[in-house]
């Protein structure tokens, strides 16, 4: 995980990418290693290999991250799968913006053959509304009672933050929201052109209040009545 926060000069910013890039070598030559092994001793035909993280990006890379940048670690997870030769599936590699740890999980279930988690389907990443669409959210930015929401699609970002009682355990007051442009996989964080988009910020708020009503059904039911003191 790499996250530059706060007024890092840009020497510390520089810093941070030369130990990524090193690290992203030191797995490069491992994996290399493996794969000859692999290949050499005659098990690469019948071999699956899958390549992915626990969290995708925890923050902007290489520069300062604003307001809005809303840690990104449950999207853009690194994914690839090699399969053994023959296999109808064949091999994989997913690079999208939106793809997401549970994605990633469905995807390894089918290759091997297990049933999916009956726990995980029912999550609102399934309805057909959010196809397309990942979603990231936290109870812990900026302020203690604020719920932040992000959902990313290959073109747009939309942030959504609203306030929640947690002593009942509801949506109390909508803050306000941002919509921002996807291009070239890189997201313009700075200009917001909600106002040129009216109709894609009406589709997101409806989505991500509905996620956000759900995910509080959830708690509801599965915690404590009173949530004020989880100090997320």
């Amino acid at each position: 995980r790499m996250v530059v926060r706060g007024d890092n000069g840009n020497g510390e910013i520089m810093s941070v990418k030369a130990l990524y890039c090193e690290r992203l070598h030191y797995l490069d030559t491992e994996l290399g290693i493996l794969i000859n092994y692999l290949k050499s001793s005659g098990l690469w035909d019948e071999s699956l290999i899958i390549l992915t993280g626990d969290h995708g990006l925890g923050g902007v890379l290489w520069k300062k991250h604003g307001d809005f940048a809303l840690y990104d670690e449950r999207i853009r997870v690194p994914f690839v799968v090699k399969r053994p030769e023959g296999s109808s599936q064949g091999p994989e590699r997913i690079e999208t913006p939106t793809n997401a740890s549970i994605s990633a999980l469905s995807i390894i279930c089918s290759t091997l053959d297990i049933p999916f988690p009956s726990d995980q389907e029912n999550l609102p990443q399934w309805s057909r509304e959010l196809e397309g669409i990942a979603i990231s959210e936290t109870i812990m930015h900026p302020e203690h009672h604020d719920y932040a929401l992000a959902l990313t699609s290959n073109e747009y970002k939309y942030f959504f933050r609203c306030k929640i009682n947690w002593e009942k355990v509801q949506m109390e007051e909508f803050l306000y929201d941002k919509l921002f442009r996807i291009s070239n996989g890189k997201t313009d964080e700075v200009n917001d052109i909600s106002h040129h988009r009216p109709k894609e910020v009406r589709r997101f708020k409806e989505l991500a209040v509905n996620v956000v009503q759900s995910n509080l059904a959830f708690l509801r039911s599965h915690l404590p009545v009173n949530l004020t003191d989880l100090a997320y």
